[in-house]
């Protein structure tokens, strides 16, 4: 009866071995199976951070444009003896990407008391990245004044967005009631003495799987004739 007994525990202590062997191993696949769809989900979270981050940049890009392409104007109150006027607004069409330059009234001064006008000159181009030739970039460069004095006052160029495929500007032109793909005031074959009243925006930037995108806006400019104060400047 005892020798029983000592058989009975024997086989109770093996059985509950087992028990703990397979528990552990339902723990160690539940585990695994819960790290794998954590790290999935960290993954995917990580992925919509970078695209939201990406797209964000690219709104911001072109609300700027918008934003000053809509307070461009022309002034024929000029310096007396000026060959080239200050106010202008111009845009080429080159291989895959427009380049425009334009006055407008937007100027922020950075310091108190510093010697910058409320006017300048904007530019926006598409150029090669200064570190990854194989990429592009939409830049944009601002003067600190409305007549640059010298070159220390055309400013410097900085991205606006990055990884550009195409950066396409088209015009609306009023008078012949159809769209432009290019702009000059100051050519009297262009458009002189006029802006368009609207501008259409479209910049193509490249998303993280390497897709072409395009992101496409339009704005109005509320000045399309030139100022002129007679007996005095803009």
């Amino acid at each position: 009866m005892i020798a029983n007994v000592g058989t009975r525990r024997r086989a109770d202590a093996a059985f509950t071995l087992l028990e703990l062997m397979v528990a552990l191993a339902i723990f160690l696949i539940a585990t695994a199976l819960v790290w794998g769809s954590l790290a999935q989900t960290l993954k995917a979270r990580a992925i919509l951070e970078t695209i939201e981050l990406r797209y964000q940049g690219v709104r911001l890009a072109l609300g700027r444009i918008s934003r000053e392409l809509s307070m461009a104007y022309l002034s024929k109150n000029d310096t007396p003896g000026a060959v080239e006027p200050r106010t202008y607004l111009i845009a080429e069409r080159h291989a895959s990407s427009a380049e425009i330059s334009f006055s407008y009234m937007g100027h922020q001064r950075l310091y108190r008391d510093a010697d910058e006008s409320d006017t300048a000159v904007v530019t926006y181009f598409v150029e090669s990245d200064r570190e990854d030739r194989g990429k592009q970039n939409l830049y944009r460069r601002e003067t600190r004044r409305i007549a640059p004095r010298d070159e220390r006052d055309l400013g410097a160029a900085y991205v606006a967005c990055e990884d550009v495929v195409k950066f396409e500007l088209e015009f609306w032109d009023a008078t012949k009631e159809e769209w432009q793909d290019e702009w000059d005031t100051k050519n009297a074959d262009g458009q002189p003495d006029h802006l368009p009243s609207k501008v259409r925006i479209r910049l193509v930037v490249r998303d993280e799987k390497g897709r072409d995108t395009p992101f496409v806006t339009e704005t109005q400019i509320f000045l399309q004739e030139p100022l002129w104060f007679q007996g005095g400047r803009s």
